[in-house]
């Protein structure tokens, strides 16, 4: 006999955007006997139960769990189903910290007792790190409701976060974030000061360690928090948690996590790994082969399945919701059009109506054919509006059957009765691939949930040779590997410039602090080792890689090298490729510039490194679209059409991002499809370019080439060209329609809309009041800057030898001073050389009466052209070229210079300077032992800035 027990509500977030997340009461079935092993919330002390309210019990795997989280301190890490309720350990393990918090100023243990909400101490931190921003979300949007109350502040900090947006982590107790965006946030001086407050790190989906993209980050922000606390000599303890719903070696996890801490316990005790009998609902799982010719590929195998589908959704889904995974954009609406013909799948009139109203909601065209057949897709391809309204339409019951890409195992929370893995391979960076079992788990746990019965079924249809092989996976016996070495540089050179590592024999430590070097020695043929290489062989070999590794580093001047070769420590450029997390190889591709590269030339420069190029995977279908775009059209107004085209065709990532980005910046219009890679590309486009900007104005003496990469840099800012027409599109509100709209009334400068009447503007705009006040009230916030010349001293001929720019900024009182921007002042030659550079900061104007004045030295019979351009904004920017004037009265000091303002591309009227070559510096001759050290909070033993690592610019000024 089985009995009903309220479970754990399940949370689905309908619109990530603005977070609005609906709980449902469901429903779990237990046995008697089940229900006596399991937990009841009382046992949670009162002023706590709260947290659990939703439930009166622990559900089985909770309780399996309960007393290693909740009354141990250990690190712990968890492999269970998916949906079988892994977020309330999180929850217990931040409220057994609270109690330890609370006892530690208790006078008594009666005060636990009390059913009243006392306000503890916040001091500590708690981490949350999730491979996606939708999970950190969904548990900002939860916590941030059960752990207020207890004066605990909840941030959520993603790739959406804007640095600028970073509050100070001092006041903030739990942190939700990615692994990327934590990665950034350890390198900055705010973590370095909150380290020691840390004392939980719960890291969800842990197997992502398997992720050969991703992986490396996360272990290597691990084993950076691991190796700080070692160095750095804290005496307060930390703990993880890590739980996933694949990870058979677990143990090897908890090892890894473990290593820390000075009390060593039974590893046994520090993983529990669940069986799928820990589900509350359980999953019937399904493994049938089909025939494949020898002549297809696999796309025509997947393509062949679409006649089989419709079969195997009538026989398992019982006419519940159905989620199919597909290998592409592509085969997510062909799957969906063969379904539609074959019949439809709504059985009750009232859908019928819901879904009618959707379709006239919808955008995407191919998406509104089969709607009213209960089918859709769900992509990266469709815009967010109709993704989310799939999403919030799916959830309800109204859309029976949703088809999508495997990238939505992970990233949006919508469970089914029934998932279908339509084929077992996927398209990653052009070429086929077959999913992983984490991949394959990932799908499955879609499937069952407690809305939709005690059971949930999953079927993967694959080949008949592989059915054996997927029978088998299935069963979870493929262990997490290591992707770390991939990526050792890049995370040795970030260990570096935070002094994590600062010797040979340190480096060797960060390195058998790593997962990777505990599952070379368990499976070194995964990592091309010998199986049969002692344990003492494989660490030679480790030190090898890392010498081999830091040799890369000198050779490209990110780190020097003390004359005993015992230390080392990073350079200015170092520093550059870690706060800006670009790969070895892009640093190399920019150190390596030859100083005479145009805007043309440094833009396919950036398209070609790795993180933007693999940002925009070409796919066969974009090929005619994007070779339509790629076209000059010299009629358009400026900035309207691809200004450099591609020669050749669109064959290649690198040549889709070179023309997706001078869409965005030229205002094109492109196909949906295409929107969200475009996007992508400038995001991470725009990051090397400002690297890019800072190495050469470190490094170059080409005037040419810093005024272009400052101004590229300007342009990925902006998503618009440098002499683009509508930049009435960085203001609030305005769009490229509305901006349009200003261009043909003639407004396409700051000071036309400034003049404007607002009225006018709401007229030219179609807008009604008060539009147009904001809108002028937004202009006159923007810089405005103007300069005058006057020569300062002459030489015996009357000829001037020095000029006094003083630079003013108009509307000082008025500009937002709560984002502080930049402006460059260069002057240089017509022959390329550079006389005077200086970052000047907005902040300096605010305190000097909006006035700043410099005092340029400039050669005999000389003209230059002096550019001040500013770091943010486009159509603000002022240029000059001064001519020497001789034989004017020695006295006569303003009539020895004339200027004349001056408009256009630089390119067109600078000579380039002639390349140099770099000397090689060598090898480095590292010695194989170097003395311990414990390096003091406050020790800083080579000149890094005080400024936040993540905002600083390491330029210097030439005089």
């Amino acid at each position: 006999m089985r009995r009903e027990l309220t479970g754990m509500s399940a949370r689905c977030t309908l619109n990530q955007q603005s977070r609005n997340a609906i709980s449902v009461r469901t429903k779990v079935y237990y046995s008697e006997e089940e229900k006596k092993n399991l937990i009841p919330t009382t046992v949670i002390p009162a002023k706590y139960r709260p947290v659990f309210e939703k439930f009166s019990h622990f559900n089985i795997m909770q309780s399996r769990v309960f007393d290693r989280v909740f009354k141990h301190d250990e690190t712990l890490v968890v492999s269970a189903p998916t949906g079988s309720g892994k977020t309330v350990i999180f929850e217990l393990a931040i409220v057994n910290e609270l109690i330890k918090q609370e006892m530690k100023k208790a006078s008594s243990s009666s005060s636990l007792a009390s059913s009243s909400i006392d306000v503890v101490d916040n001091s500590f931190k708690v981490v949350y790190i999730a491979p996606l921003k939708s999970l950190c979300s969904q548990r900002f949007e939860d916590w941030q409701i059960k752990f207020s109350p207890f004066n605990l502040m909840c941030a959520e900090l993603t790739g959406d976060t804007n640095n600028d947006e970073i509050i100070d982590l001092r006041r903030i107790s739990i942190i939700m974030t990615t692994p990327e965006k934590w990665d950034i946030l350890t390198r900055s001086k705010d973590f370095q000061n909150s380290m020691e407050s840390i004392r939980l790190i719960l890291i969800d989906e842990v197997h992502l360690l398997n992720d050969e993209g991703r992986g490396p980050k996360l272990e290597a922000l691990v084993s950076r928090f691991k190796m700080a606390y070692k160095t750095r000599g804290h005496s307060n303890s930390f703990r993880f948690i890590a739980v996933s719903a694949t990870a058979p070696n677990s143990s090897d996890i908890a090892e890894w996590l473990s290593e820390h801490e000075r009390v060593q316990y039974d590893l046994s005790s520090r993983s529990i790994v669940l069986s799928d009998d820990y589900r509350s609902v359980q999953l019937m799982k399904k493994v049938i082969g089909y025939h494949c010719a020898s002549s297809w590929n696999d796309f025509l195998f997947e393509a062949s399945l679409n006649s089989k589908l419709r079969a195997v959704i009538e026989q398992y889904s019982e006419q519940k919701p159905t989620l199919v995974f597909v290998a592409t954009r592509k085969s997510c609406y062909q799957t969906a059009k063969k379904l539609a013909e074959d019949g439809t799948f709504v059985g009750r009139n009232y859908h019928l109506s819901v879904l009618r109203a959707l379709q006239n909601t919808l955008k995407d065209s191919k998406l509104k054919e089969n709607i009213l057949k209960g089918i859709a897709f769900h992509n990266a391809g469709l815009t967010v509006p109709d993704r989310q309204a799939i999403e919030k339409y799916f959830h309800e019951g109204h859309i029976p059957v949703l088809i999508s890409t495997s990238t939505l195992a992970l990233g949006v929370n919508l469970p089914a009765h029934l998932v279908v893995i339509k084929g077992t391979f996927h398209y990653v960076n052009g070429e086929c691939i077959e999913y992983s079992e984490s991949e394959i788990s990932q799908m499955m746990g879609r499937a069952g949930r407690p809305d939709y019965g005690a059971k949930g079924r999953a079927v993967i249809m694959t080949k008949k040779q592989l059915e054996t092989k997927y029978k088998k996976l299935i069963s979870g016996t493929q262990p997490i590997e290591s992707y770390l070495p991939k990526y050792l540089c890049e995370c040795l050179n970030a260990e570096i410039v935070l002094r994590t590592i600062c010797s040979i024999s340190e480096a060797i430590d960060w390195m058998n602090s790593t997962f990777f070097a505990i599952r070379v020695r368990k499976n070194p043929e995964n990592y091309n080792m010998d199986p049969l290489w002692t344990n003492e062989r494989i660490q030679e070999k480790l030190q090898d890689m890392i010498k081999i590794e830091l040799n890369r580093l000198k050779r490209l001047d990110l780190i020097q090298v003390c004359d005993t070769g015992n230390y080392f420590k990073s350079t200015s450029l170092g520093v550059l490729m870690a706060i800006r997390s670009l790969n070895c190889s892009t640093m190399e591709k920019l150190v390596q510039l030859k100083g005479n590269e145009t805007l043309q030339q440094l833009l396919s420069l950036i398209c070609k490194c790795e993180e933007v190029a693999s940002s925009s995977r070409l796919r066969s279908t974009e090929k005619r679209c994007l070779n339509a775009l790629n076209i000059h059209d010299k009629n358009e107004p400026v900035g309207r059409s691809i200004r450099f085209p591609f020669n050749g065709k669109i064959a290649h990532d690198h040549a889709k991002a070179y023309v997706l980005i001078q869409s965005i910046f030229g205002d094109l219009e492109i196909e949906t499809s295409l929107i969200q890679d475009a996007h992508r590309a400038i995001k991470v486009g725009e990051r090397v370019a400002r690297c890019l900007s800072e190495v050469v104005f470190q490094r170059s003496e080409s005037f040419r080439l810093v005024l272009n990469s400052m101004t590229l840099h300007k342009c990925f800012r902006a998503q618009m060209w440098e002499n683009s027409s509508y930049i009435a599109r960085q203001l609030p509100k305005i769009g490229t329609k509305l901006a349009e709209s200003l261009v043909r009334a003639n407004l396409s400068s700051f000071e036309d809309i400034e003049n404007t009447d607002p009225r006018k503007l709401e007229l030219f705009m179609g807008r009604r009041a008060p539009f147009g006040k904001q809108i002028k009230e937004a202009a006159l916030r923007i810089p405005k800057y103007e300069i005058s010349i006057q020569t300062e001293r002459k030489d015996k001929y009357g000829g001037p030898l020095g000029v006094i720019v003083e630079i003013r900024m108009k509307n000082y009182q008025l500009v937002e001073r709560t984002k502080v921007h930049n402006v460059l002042l260069i002057v240089g030659t017509p022959t390329d050389k550079i006389l005077f550079k200086s970052l000047i900061s907005e902040r300096t104007f605010f305190i000097k009466d909006g006035y700043h004045i410099v005092q340029v030295n400039i050669p005999n019979y000389t003209s230059a052209y002096l550019h001040l351009i500013s770091d943010y904004y486009v159509g603000i920017d002022i240029s000059y070229e001064i001519f020497p004037e001789f034989g004017a009265a020695v006295s006569d000091i303003h009539k020895s210079i004339s200027i004349r303002p001056i408009d256009g591309y630089y390119d067109a009227f600078v000579a380039p300077l002639p390349s140099k070559e770099e000397d090689d510096p060598g090898d480095i001759e590292l010695l194989d032992e170097a003395p311990d050290r414990v390096l003091d909070s406050d020790d800083d033993p080579w000149d890094i800035p005080d400024e936040e690592l993540e905002d600083v610019f390491v330029w210097q000024e030439s005089s």
